[in-house]
């Protein structure tokens, strides 16, 4: 249960941080809804899976491949100019929720 709730918040807040460039550039509230729930639930899968990877790598190997279903319905859009920011996006969120699961699992446990 508390590893749950911590993935819950550590999934907010690293929702928030993608998030936050959609609000300024004033994309519409589906768009945000979205990529927040996107990592909110991307970050409670990665932070309750083992893989046989380096701790940094394991968040690449789940955010990259969960990332392809946005990034092919943002290809006929008008904003496909924000392919390689998405991706990017990904790489570096991914990296922060493998970090977040590395440093706080062994404080819980």
């Amino acid at each position: 249960m508390k590893l749950l709730l911590l993935s819950m918040v550590v999934g907010a807040l690293i929702g928030i941080i993608d998030v936050v460039p959609m609000l300024m550039k004033k994309l519409g509230m589906r768009k945000i809804l979205m990529a927040f729930t996107h990592y909110l639930l991307i970050t409670v899968i990665i932070f309750h899976i083992q893989l046989p990877v380096i701790w940094w790598l394991e968040g690449l190997v789940v955010t990259l491949p969960m990332t392809i279903p946005v990034l092919i319905s943002v290809i006929g859009t008008p904003e496909k100019k924000a392919i390689p920011f998405i991706a990017a996006m990904a790489v570096c969120l991914g990296i922060l929720i493998a970090l977040a699961k590395h440093l706080l699992i062994p404080l819980i446990s």
